[in-house]
C-alpha cells in the first residue's frame, strides 16, 4: 500500500497531520502540538521499517517543512522530567541541548530530520 504524509502547518504551536494510506482507504486527520511531531514522525518511519525506537528513548522538536528541527519552550525542564521518569536517550533540537549534563541521560542534540532518524537507523 502507499503512506503519503501531508504536513500542514496552522501555527507555531499547532500542526496537523494527514495519513492517507492508498487501497485501504483510510485517512486519519490528527491535531498534535508542534514539539510533539519530531516524536510523531520518528515513529511512522521506525513503523515503516519494523524497527522499534530504542527502550527509554525521549524526543521533542518542531519540525518545518524543509526537515529542521526548531526548539520547543521549556526545553530543560522536559529533559529533566523524563530523566526522571527513567529514560536515559533524548533526541532533542540542537538549541534545546542542555548546558550541563543530566545525570543518567544521554542526549542527541540534532538540526534536522534526517540526522534525527539516522541516529536509531542501524539499532
Amino acid at each position: 500500500s502507499i503512506i503519503i504524509i501531508f504536513i500542514l502547518q496552522t501555527s507555531p504551536f499547532l500542526s496537523e497531520l494527514l495519513i492517507s494510506f492508498g487501497s485501504a482507504g483510510y485517512v486519519a486527520l490528527f491535531k498534535i502540538e508542534g514539539g510533539d511531531l519530531v516524536t510523531v514522525l520518528a515513529a511512522i518511519v521506525s513503523s515503516l521499517r519494523s524497527k522499534p525506537l530504542p527502550d527509554k528513548l525521549v524526543m521533542f522538536g518542531e519540525v518545518g517543512l524543509a526537515g529542521k528541527i526548531r526548539p520547543v519552550q521549556r526545553g530543560q525542564e522536559r529533559l529533566k522530567e523524563a530523566a526522571k521518569l527513567g529514560f536515559t536517550q533524548a533526541i532533542v533540537p540542537a538549541a534545546n541541548q542542555p548546558k550541563q549534563k543530566i545525570a543518567g541521560m544521554e542526549i542527541h542534540p540534532v538540526r534536522r530530520l534526517d540526522e534525527a532518524i539516522g541516529l536509531f537507523r542501524d539499532s
